[in-house]
């Protein structure tokens, strides 16, 4: 984790690339997003938070079969790296309570408590879920989260929770995005997201 700014500084950003750790564009980007960020550093214009995490999936980065990379899957036990993520929300409910009220910084900084409680004692069973963990925990308190990933082929694309698509709209255009899909439930638990977006 490459990190500016000072830690408990708002907002907060988190950039994560190679959870598919055969996907070699998303750390070239990291790659380049770092130097200019040490470059914005030493010139002192960052407000904020950021964190990166340029290879973010060490176990997928360490898996070669005769000389081919493959860091989608995890070997060990056939699991995709981007898939079966806790699922906090479901917890969320129970675990707050009626302490949510009318002030939006409040209750934003109790559900991120109670995140971080539900991340805490998340029983760390396998590596895959122990790497999740980690990368949960960088995430969960962010007002940005973006997880690099590539193909073959395809336009560059987001995915993005339709509660906070036209605050996102200027980012797709800085990005040159040619689609944006917006859908409220991921379906089957991908990678982290702020609280802003459930599932």
């Amino acid at each position: 984790m490459v990190r500016y700014g000072a830690p408990d500084a708002r907002p907060k950003a988190y950039i994560q690339a190679a959870l598919h750790a055969d996907e070699a564009p998303g750390q070239l980007v990291a790659h380049h997003l770092l130097q200019q960020l040490d470059n914005a550093d030493e010139r002192g214009e960052i407000t904020g938070q950021i964190v990166v995490a340029p290879a973010a999936n060490p176990i997928g980065l360490a898996q070669f079969v005769n000389g081919d990379h493959l860091g989608r899957y995890d070997l060990a036990s056939g699991r995709n790296f981007n898939r079966g993520w806790p699922m906090l929300a479901d917890n969320l409910v129970g675990r707050l309570g009626s302490r949510l009220g009318n002030n939006a910084g409040a209750n934003l900084a109790l559900i991120r408590a109670a995140i971080q409680e539900l991340l805490d004692e998340r029983p760390q069973a396998s590596p895959v879920g122990s790497l999740q963990t980690v990368l949960a925990r960088e995430a969960y308190d962010c007002d940005l989260v973006l997880d690099l990933h590539c193909d073959d082929e395809g336009l560059m694309h987001l995915f993005v929770h339709p509660d906070i698509w036209p605050e996102l709209s200027d980012i797709s255009g800085d990005l040159g995005c040619r689609a944006v899909f917006s859908q409220a439930g991921s379906g089957d638990r991908h990678s982290p997201r702020p609280p802003s977006i459930p599932g």
